[in-house]
């Protein structure tokens, strides 16, 4: 299976061949999470987990939530180990993330170029 297909199958977001599980932050790992990581872990596909609405969880409960799902993620054998928090709301993680997709797609943005006005 290609991370196209698993980002079907599961409802991931692909980019060349690492998936990117979302996680509602509020929530944590749920049991069709768990079964989409044993199933990419089955397909050897790299994935990553990226947690949904951070800014509606304390400070506390997100870096607790974090490390409860590191420790899990550790017994999965093709989980990214970082954990990438975002809040589209007040945009926090949002750059890093798009870093991440950037840096897995070896994507280099075109430059900017000022247009040429017209005569």
């Amino acid at each position: 299976m290609r991370a196209h297909q698993a980002a079907r199958k599961f409802g991931v977001l692909s980019v060349e061949n690492v998936v990117r599980r979302l996680v509602d932050g509020r929530h944590g790992l749920k049991e069709s999470d768990r079964a989409t990581m044993t199933e990419l872990d089955r397909a050897a596909l790299s994935y990553q987990i990226v947690l949904t609405k951070a800014d509606k969880v304390t400070e506390g409960g997100l870096a607790s939530l974090k490390r409860a799902i590191t420790a899990e993620l550790a017994r999965h054998p093709a989980a990214h180990p970082e954990i990438i928090a975002t809040s589209a709301h007040k945009g926090e993680g949002m750059a890093e993330l798009r870093a991440s997709l950037a840096a897995v797609a070896e994507f280099t943005p075109p430059a900017l170029s000022t247009p040429t006005p017209l005569r």
